[in-house]
């Protein structure tokens, strides 16, 4: 599965979507006839990348953050804005328009991330102007390609059923 997180300029859902990158499957169910289901249908059973550029910001760059922290898989494309920097709701003027002041930062493992530096990916890819204007995509099929490599070397299997219990007496 492809993540395409490119030109995520922020918001607060991050925590979210990862959370659901990161399901498996907990245990499969087999009917006597058909085929073997689980009840985490929305789990990818298979591999992750994830795609960033540098039009990432905020809670945009944290998903690439979080994703590498979690194992979920490579990240292809740029290095993220550096921006992660957060102003909550802002504050109310008197002609009723807001103005947001940055006021908070990301941090873990007893050090800043993210702001001034950015997330940067596992594998760098520059998005080449004239590929683009020519229908192509160079991180998308870099992605594509690495994802291939990896299937081709560990095919993703289900797992497989065991042999129905016997339960004549």
């Amino acid at each position: 599965m492809i993540y395409d997180f490119r030109y995520n300029g922020g918001g607060y859902v991050s925590s979210l979507l990862l959370e659901n990158v990161a399901a498996r499957p907990q245990a499969w169910f087999k009917p006597r006839d058909g085929d073997t289901w689980t009840r985490e249908d929305w789990a990818n059973l298979g591999y992750h990348i994830a795609l960033c550029n540098e039009e990432n910001f905020s809670d945009g760059e944290l998903v690439i953050e979080d994703w590498k922290r979690m194992k979920l898989g490579p990240v292809v494309g740029k290095r993220t804005g550096g921006g992660e920097v957060g102003s909550g709701g802002g504050y109310s003027l008197i002609d009723h328009g807001l103005i947001y002041v940055p006021n908070y930062g990301a941090f873990a493992d007893g050090k800043w991330i993210i702001e001034g530096a950015g997330a940067m990916p596992d594998i760098e890819v520059d998005q080449d102007p004239g590929a683009v204007i020519a229908g192509k995509d160079p991180q998308l099929d870099k992605a594509i390609e690495v994802l291939r490599s990896k299937i081709a070397k560990e095919p993703i299997k289900k797992p497989a059923t065991p042999p129905f219990p016997i339960k004549a007496g």
